[in-house]
């Protein structure tokens, strides 16, 4: 590499670095750069927005977003935020970059009391200049840092091209979202670069595009909560529906900014929910009570005596005949039978209303009909003979 390309470089990138520390509202107000459009167009460094597009080499330029809960922020408030370059492996040597962050963001400093900010693998090949800090960017309400890279040769790779290390503030909180944002600056004497070693038509293309198509300017191209990946402290991939969900704030990021470090709210815990059992009721069952039905009493019908002659003959109400002297049967409500001597009538003086007389009502009658029936067959009888 030669010292002299390499002193030219540095010197352009100094003049960008001095021009971003001390340059005042006043500088500034001689380009006529009084706002975000203002720096937009310059960025196009001269050329069309067609002619940026048609450029051959079309670099992508990604800064991350990481997710991460309370209680990892707490336990590590040093976080590592990266600048990937893509698109562009071997393609480039020069840069010059204007890195704002939160201000309630710092950046630590390393062993030798400089910005503690690296190279990563995409710039391992590039010489690196010291960070300088930015003061002018409290002018949009942020901090900012100046990183540059030269080569003699395009040197540089596809990959990380810095490593920076934040530091968040101890009153961290959930829901904090923290912006980083390339923000593309320039003046009459410098501008922030992505060029290759000879600074030809074609890099100078290459840069117009990384900034007016790469990175987020909130013209061209804008940060998008949903559209964007997240990881996590472990560098796992968080989906943005989930990092929004737990992240409200993601969705009011300024369109320019490149990335986040945003603080989640922890997963409510689960909803604890006590069952109480049932009380149990015994119930015991009513003693039972046996009823012994009452003996059955059978009442035998009275028995009915029929006199024939002398001979009496009756029938009880289980069917029996039973054949003896007359008597006379009274029969009880509760079937017990009283027999009681038969009474002997005698023959009337032929009086035609003296019938005989029995102990059972009705029954003379039917002795009286029974002799009138004999005494015809006897008379019938003596005839035949």
């Amino acid at each position: 590499m030669k010292k002299n390309s390499l002193k030219r470089v540095f010197s352009a990138l100094a003049l960008t670095a001095v021009a971003a520390s001390t340059v005042s509202m006043t500088s500034f107000a001689e380009t006529s750069l009084t706002g975000a459009s203002d720096y937009f167009e310059a960025s196009k460094i001269g050329f069309t927005q067609d002619e940026i597009d048609a450029s051959e080499i079309k670099p992508t330029i990604t800064v991350s977003n990481e997710i991460l809960t309370l209680k990892e922020a707490q336990e590590n408030r040093t976080r590592i935020a990266t600048i990937t370059v893509g698109d562009a492996r071997a393609l480039y040597a020069s840069t010059g970059l204007h890195v704002y962050y939160d201000s309630r963001l710092t950046i630590p400093k390393n062993e030798l009391n400089k910005p503690d900010i690296e190279a990563g693998p995409g710039g391992k090949y590039l010489a690196t200049k010291t960070p300088d800090p930015d003061p002018t960017a409290q002018d949009q309400g942020m901090s900012g840092i100046f990183i540059a890279s030269a080569a003699d040769d395009d040197n540089g790779l596809d990959g990380v091209l810095w490593q920076i290390k934040f530091e968040l503030p101890e009153d961290v909180a959930e829901g904090d979202v923290f912006p980083i944002d390339i923000f593309y600056k320039s003046n009459p004497n410098a501008k922030d670069l992505f060029t290759n070693a000879k600074n030809n038509n074609t890099g100078k293309l290459m840069q117009a595009y990384v900034f007016t198509r790469a990175i987020n300017n909130g013209f061209t191209k804008s940060f998008d909560a949903s559209a964007v990946s997240y990881v996590d402290a472990n560098g796992a991939a968080v989906s943005a529906a989930d990092a929004i969900e737990k992240c409200p704030a993601l969705k009011d990021v300024d369109g320019s900014t490149d990335g986040v470090i945003a603080i989640v709210a922890a997963a409510a815990p689960p909803e604890t929910t006590t069952t109480t059992a049932p009380e149990t009721t015994t119930t015991t069952a009513p003693e039972t009570t046996t009823t012994t039905a009452p003996e059955t009493t059978t009442t035998t019908a009275p028995a009915t005596t029929t006199n024939t002659g002398n001979a009496v003959t009756t029938t009880t109400g289980s069917g029996t005949t039973v054949t003896g002297a007359a008597t006379t049967t009274t029969g009880s409500s509760k079937g017990a039978t009283t027999t009681k001597p038969a009474t002997t009538t005698k023959p009337s003086d032929n009086k035609k209303d003296d019938s005989p007389k029995t102990g059972v009502a009705g029954v003379g009658v039917a002795v009286a009909g029974l002799a009138v029936a004999l005494g015809t067959a006897f008379v019938l009888r003596k005839k035949e003979d």
